[in-house]
């Protein structure tokens, strides 16, 4: 049977898992001279790679880390079958395929791993991380200068981001009173600060609000979208902020 072949077979088979955990396939390619082959699906933080070992001839399916973009070099192996294009057949191709399928449903699919996936994404909801991954995927626009923070400072630096990227935003909505577009922000920032950590409730008052407190219009226009919860907490911090500033000095979180 023909390599290639068989290696469509099995790529056919886990594809359309990986690609409901959006998980594409990245690239697919030729890794050697004897024709051995690799393929990887990737998401922005995990990739699933099937690969055949034209040398052992082997199959091996294994998961990596993603970070910045780059699929670890250090992945761990899920699955190993050994292949003989001259002798094995279809039938032995379709037991690869359906032990790769398996393996791939019962890491992403089983509901186990759907638990898992929302226990992790709630978790992440509540740091001051999780905010700016959340505003990411909400306005993929800002993309260059997230990337160029991240060059700049050599990681993201979560208080900074706010201060450079996340404020002048708000600030230009409320400044122009697009409603519609105030809404969507004030969406992820009452619910990041209701289910928020200290630090991603201190980001908030402290940092972002901190700096509206010089833009009095805008300041106004803004609370009325903030949620009850959040309103009280800003306007408790505001006070220790305008006693601060009364005494000329820089109020401090504890």
């Amino acid at each position: 049977m023909e390599n290639n072949q068989a290696f469509e077979l099995i790529k056919e088979r886990i594809s359309p898992i990986l690609a409901k955990v959006e998980m594409p396939c990245v690239s697919d390619e030729e890794t050697d001279d004897q024709k051995g082959r690799k393929a990887v699906f990737a998401s922005s933080e995990q990739a699933i790679v099937l690969q055949w070992d034209a040398q052992q001839k082997k199959y091996r399916l294994s998961r990596a880390a993603v970070e910045n973009g780059k699929v670890s070099d250090s992945p761990k192996q899920l699955a190993l079958w050994l292949f003989d294009p001259d002798t094995n057949d279809l039938t032995d191709a379709k037991s690869i395929a359906n032990d790769f399928e398996d393996t791939v449903n019962d890491l992403f699919t089983s509901k186990r791993a759907i638990s898992q996936r929302e226990e992790a994404k709630s978790r992440n909801r509540n740091t001051l991380e999780g905010m700016i991954h959340r505003f990411m995927e909400t306005y993929p626009q800002f993309q260059d200068q997230y990337d160029a923070h991240q060059e700049k400072y050599g990681e993201i630096l979560p208080d900074t981001f706010i201060q450079e990227i996340i404020f002048p935003y708000l600030l230009d909505l409320l400044t122009q009173k697009k409603n519609a577009f105030i809404k969507r922000v004030f969406e992820i920032i009452n619910e990041s600060y209701t289910m928020g950590n200290v630090d991603l409730k201190s980001a908030i008052t402290y940092t972002l609000f901190g700096m509206l407190m010089d833009y009095p219009e805008q300041e106004e226009l803004a609370l009325k979208y903030m949620d009850e919860n959040l309103k009280r907490a800003w306007m408790a911090m505001r006070r220790l902020l305008e006693k601060d500033r009364a005494k000329g000095k820089k109020a401090s979180i504890v």
